[in-house]
This record gives structure tokens, sequence and C-alpha cells, in this order.
């Protein structure tokens, strides 16, 4: 689960397009808001100013003015985001936040105004998501900035999660999910047992409960296979290939009327995983007919399985 930590980036405000650069912030938190599958439910909003809602973007105008001006639905949004977060309105009025300060700077590149970027420190500690106006610097969902460790006379560049648009919020998700995924492949059993090619880039294609599921059942099917009176494993009547089987992953998530299917056999003593699917609406027709045999003689052929 990605934790949700928000960083209000009040170093990227202005009152130029202000409307526009707010909604679309928006924009990309309700996006990020709605992978419940990947975030925790649980957000930190932290700020380093006195007051979220009358921070000046200039002399007459504050960030509860821009709020008002907001589309009706942005607003109801973003009140419901502020009002459900653990927020911590400034940093600096918060012990606990600040014993966990980091013993360096974090700077971004084009800046050299010897200024403290106390909360880009935090984030980058923390590993949060900078809430941002896409503008200058912020304009995309991984930022370079200055990682300065006078302490440890240690100096490079990293890079800061940022959210100023939707596109943002895309990204950031894409690369969690990807790091989700291979830590559940890393669980996969390895002993005897290898996958092919087809079939991981199978795996790593169905939603993210699925590729859990049908983990966790090639495990449960592996270490007891000798017990086929357990439902997780059948054995598949084929003319074209010997001692095929398939591990019955169950439906997947909302689709009752569904089964994930996953076909495998041995070659000289090591088992592999060759082909896997989605049975919809095909009961009572053979695999043959389905064309899944075929599929996976194709596999078998072009991975060489067969000259093992």
């Amino acid at each position: 689960m990605v934790e949700n930590k928000f960083f209000f980036n009040h170093y990227s405000l202005t009152n130029e397009n202000a409307l526009e650069l707010f909604s679309k912030l928006i924009e990309g938190i309700k996006y990020f808001y709605s992978q419940k599958e990947l975030i925790n439910n649980t957000f930190y909003f932290y700020t380093e100013v006195e007051s979220f809602w009358e921070f000046r973007l200039n002399d007459d105008f504050t960030i509860k003015d821009l709020f008002s001006s907001l589309q009706t639905d942005y607003k109801s949004f973003f009140a419901t985001f502020i009002s459900q977060s653990k927020k911590i309105e400034n940093i600096f009025d918060n012990d606990e936040i600040l014993e966990q300060l980091p013993e360096y700077d974090i700077t971004p590149i084009c800046d050299g105004s010897g200024e403290q970027f106390y909360l880009l420190s935090l984030n980058a500690d923390l590993e949060g998501i900078l809430l941002s106006f896409n503008r200058d610097i912020w304009t995309k969902s991984l930022v370079e900035v200055s990682k300065n460790d006078t302490v440890h006379d240690e100096y490079s560049n990293i890079f800061l999660k940022n959210i100023a648009t939707k596109e943002h919020a895309t990204e950031i998700i894409k690369n969690e999910e990807e790091i989700i995924i291979e830590s559940i492949l890393e669980k996969l059993p390895n002993e005897s047992i290898k996958y092919t090619d087809a079939f991981m880039l199978w795996l790593k294609a169905q939603e993210l409960s699925h590729i859990e599921k049908t983990v966790e059942k090639i495990n449960f099917a592996m270490e007891h296979k000798l017990e086929r009176r357990l439902g997780a494993i059948g054995k598949i009547n084929s003319k074209e290939i010997d001692n095929l089987y398939e591990v019955v992953v169950g439906s997947p998530q909302g689709e009752e009327d569904a089964q994930i299917r996953v076909f495998f056999k041995s070659f000289n003593y090591i088992t592999y995983f060759i082909y896997g699917f989605i049975k919809r609406n095909e009961y009572g027709i053979s695999y043959e007919k389905l064309g899944h045999i075929s599929n996976t003689l194709e596999i078998i052929k072009d991975e060489k399985l067969d000259e093992i």
C-alpha cells in the first residue's frame, strides 16, 4: 500500500492562472484518491505555513478565496479531502514533526537563494508526495532536487514525487503498482519450477487482485500437488499435449461467473507454468475449441520447452 503523506508545496504557488492550476492539482489528487486498491486510506497533509486557508497568493487573494472560486464538484471533493486528512497545519507548530526534520537540506536544482526548504527536506525523509501548481520546475511527477548533507559531507541529486496534474498522479500510481506487482511475483515458488515469458507477460497484465490470487493459488497447488482431491489442480485431457495440468485459481474479483486458469507441465523434471487465461461464458466448450490448447502448444514451441 502507498503511504499517503502529502506536502502542500507553497513554493510553487502563484496568483497567475491560479484557478486553472488549482483545478488541475485537484484533478490529480482526485485520481490518486480513486486508486483504492493501491493506496492507504489514511492521509497526512503537511504544510509549512501558519494557516493553509489564509495563505496569500498575493496581497489580496488567499487560498480560501481561490477555493471559493472552484466549480462545485472540485470544491466538494477538496473540502472532503482536507477534512478527512490527518492534517498538520504547520510543521513548526508540531514538536513530534520537528524532531523528525532530517539533518540535511533539500533545494531545487535551479535555486540559488540559500533559502532552507524545510518542507522539501521532510518530504524527502518521509517519502511523501508534493502537491504543487503546475509551473516552473514543478511540471513533472518526479522533480530533481539537491540533497546536501553537511553533517556527513555528502551531496547528491534525488527525485521527489510531485502531483500537479492528473497525468502526474497516473505516473506515480503506475510506478507504485509496478513495485507492488514485483513484490508479489517474488512470492512465486521457484524450487524446480519455472515460468514462461508468455505466462509472466500475461500475469503482469492482470489486475492487482488477480495477480495476488493467482500467486497464492500457485503456491498452494505446488505445496499440495499430490493431493488433487483438494480441487487446486486438474488434469487436462488433450490429444496434442500429454500430462498437461491446470491450476484452478478461482473467480476474479467481482466476476462470479468467470474463472482464472493456469496451465503447467513438467519437462525433464522441471515444472513449467506455460499459459494463463480467464474463462468467461465458456462452460461446456472444450479447451481445444476455445484455442487454449493450441495457444499452449505455440508457447511450448516458441520457448523451446519441448527441446529441454
